[in-house]
């Protein structure tokens, strides 16, 4: 099939020049459908397969989102495509990162700053438009490399058949 059949337009088609550009990850971002409830805890849940020390230097089984925002908004941006947007973090400190898709905010690392007590915040999202450059400067390429190719795997898995 081509690209027509699966894409809404000429952005989320396959000529965007992430790491995922082969035709499996194209077949990974056009077989989704639209950005729904089902989808995000589809990609939650893949996520939390995946999140690991490898993923994030301060990572914890109990808390596995926590420092995740930036290789994480990276990765779903290069596989569902959308935007990366940015917020102040935790009491104004830092930036957080998260996904735009379908016209959806997406973000999957949000409960970080709920399930820490000493961590808590609540999030006042300011929908700042950002890149993957910018997201980069928050987490090291290997992080960003380890999470893509397990969330590929995971993925793929799960969606056999």
């Amino acid at each position: 099939m081509s690209c027509q059949t699966f894409c809404k337009g000429p952005k989320s088609c396959a000529t965007a020049t992430s790491p995922l550009n082969s035709d499996v990850n194209r077949h990974l971002r056009h077989s989704r459908n639209e950005m729904n409830n089902d989808m995000k805890t589809k990609i939650r849940s893949t996520l939390e397969k995946c999140w690991s020390s490898k993923t994030c230097l301060i990572f914890t089984e109990n808390m596995p989102s926590y420092g995740q925002c930036a290789q994480t908004s990276i990765v779903i941006n290069e596989i569902f495509g959308g935007e990366i947007l940015k917020t102040s973090g935790w009491h104004g400190e830092g930036r957080h990162f998260y996904n735009q898709i379908d016209g959806e905010r997406c973000d999957f690392t949000a409960d970080q700053f709920t399930v820490n007590p000493d961590y808590c915040w609540k999030i006042e999202y300011s929908d700042i438009p950002s890149s993957i450059e910018e997201a980069a400067t928050e987490a090291y390429e290997l992080q960003v490399n380890n999470l893509r190719s397990a969330f590929k795997r995971e993925w793929e898995a799960a969606n056999a058949g």
